[in-house]
């Protein structure tokens, strides 16, 4: 999967960014396989996070993988 980051806002220590999780097109396939999560983080010092929450909607999450394997992708130990 890749999760190029689309933006960000920093308010303090807190980040919430927009992150797509994509799946790669299987091969022969153009399709695009990927769904949205908000990430929420907070910055504790030293180069540490302290906190970090994921919001995404699992129904579309599961959607977009089943979707990917009926086009041909394979899941990893499948």
């Amino acid at each position: 999967m890749e999760f190029p980051p689309s933006y960000a806002l920093i308010d303090g220590n807190r980040v919430s960014t927009l992150i797509p999780n994509i799946l790669p097109a299987p091969e022969g396939d153009d399709g695009y396989y990927g769904f949205d999560v908000n990430t929420v983080l907070h910055y504790a010092g030293n180069g540490k996070w302290s906190f970090e929450e994921d919001v995404y909607n699992p129904r579309e999450a599961e959607a977009v993988v089943a979707s990917w394997v009926a086009a041909g992708g394979v899941l990893p130990g499948a």
